[in-house]
């Protein structure tokens, strides 16, 4: 290639690749990966194994990932619901059986993003909370961890 064609984008997707400054995280129980920041440290893990939580050096930004079990036989839209219903809603969105919403609760004091996959066994999630003057701050780490999440096994429970 001549000196001014442009190098191809590096890939996102090869199996064991990382961003740079991330570390990657698999759920044993659930099977869906998630990616956090390197210099998150890890909180106790819940007992059953459903996920794993981070938080920041000044504890105040929080990143969880964990799976759960579909009882309630949620649809996509249903799932939406459910994560609207204890915040100030800012943006929503259903893409097939991927369901985000992000808003505010505490007041306006603290910024939370969700992004569930949804499917008829399972439920695997990426959960941000953060304060709102931090924004700026964790915009770029939340979106790379959103679209870097990748859901296990939906079709049944675990």
């Amino acid at each position: 290639p001549s000196p001014d064609s442009p190098s191809p984008p590096p890939s996102v997707s090869s199996r064991g690749s990382t961003a740079p400054g991330y570390d990657r995280y698999t759920n044993p129980r659930y099977g869906f990966t998630a990616l956090r920041p390197s210099f998150f440290t890890p909180q106790p893990p819940p007992v059953d194994g459903d996920g794993q939580a981070w938080a920041s050096p000044d504890g105040r930004a929080l990143l969880s990932a964990y799976g759960t079990n579909n009882i309630l036989n949620y649809s996509p839209r249903q799932d939406e619901a459910a994560d609207a219903r204890s915040l100030f809603v800012v943006y929503t969105n259903i893409s097939g059986n991927v369901v985000t919403v992000s808003g505010y609760k505490d007041n306006g004091r603290t910024i939370v993003y969700q992004r569930d996959v949804v499917g008829p066994g399972a439920i695997d999630t990426i959960y941000w909370s953060y304060p709102a003057n931090q924004k700026a701050r964790w915009d770029a780490a939340v979106t790379l961890t959103a679209v870097t999440f990748r859901a296990g096994d939906l079709a049944t429970g675990h």
